[in-house]
């Protein structure tokens, strides 16, 4: 799945595809290799779309929502699928079936703390709104779309700031104890 990942933002879309029907042959009857077969299926859905192969994904994605509606404990799956059936009415042109897909899964995960993909809703919604010429909710999703992109970058910024000073003190450290050992090393060795 890893591999398909990669592959697929490097563009090799025949590869990627390979990679996960190898993945699939490998799974069992689990609730965890359910979990990956519903995670592969999502990644053969953006092959569809990256290849602009609208209906394919399409279906694909409706097949995905009705084995997940059968399971309403993967909210996340559940919720991060519908925003895709979004997307693809968007490119579709049907922003009607596609905001009520985003409003769906924004609903199952509004008290949730899955902050990325209710963001990438919002931005999916006012890209809606703005197509449908629904100034008010544009504003209304753009503004939490923005307000929640500047929160997630803030906190991005700062956990790399606590990684530089943990790695900082880590490395003086280190430093200080090959110091202290190599002063213990040449006073055993005088």
């Amino acid at each position: 799945q890893l591999n398909a990942s990669n592959l697929m933002v490097q563009k090799k879309w025949k590869e990627a595809e390979e990679n996960l029907k190898q993945s699939n042959s490998l799974l069992k009857d689990s609730d965890e290799d359910f979990i990956i077969s519903i995670e592969n299926q999502i990644y053969e859905t953006f092959l569809y779309i990256s290849q602009n192969q609208i209906d394919k994904a399409g279906k694909a994605a409706n097949e995905i929502q009705l084995k997940l509606n059968k399971t309403p404990q993967y909210i996340f799956l559940r919720a991060f699928n519908l925003d895709n059936l979004g997307r693809i009415h968007f490119l579709k042109k049907d922003y009607q079936k596609s905001t009520k897909n985003l409003n769906q899964g924004l609903e199952l995960i509004q008290n949730k703390s899955y902050d990325a993909l209710k963001n990438r809703i919002y931005d999916d919604l006012s890209k809606n709104y703005l197509a449908l010429k629904n100034e008010d909710l544009y504003q209304k999703y753009y503004s939490i779309y923005k307000e929640q992109t500047d929160k997630l970058d803030k906190n991005k910024k700062e956990a790399i700031r606590n990684l530089v000073k943990l790695n900082d003190q880590y490395e003086n450290q280190r430093i200080e104890y090959s110091h202290k050992n190599f002063t213990s090393n040449i006073l055993i060795a005088s």
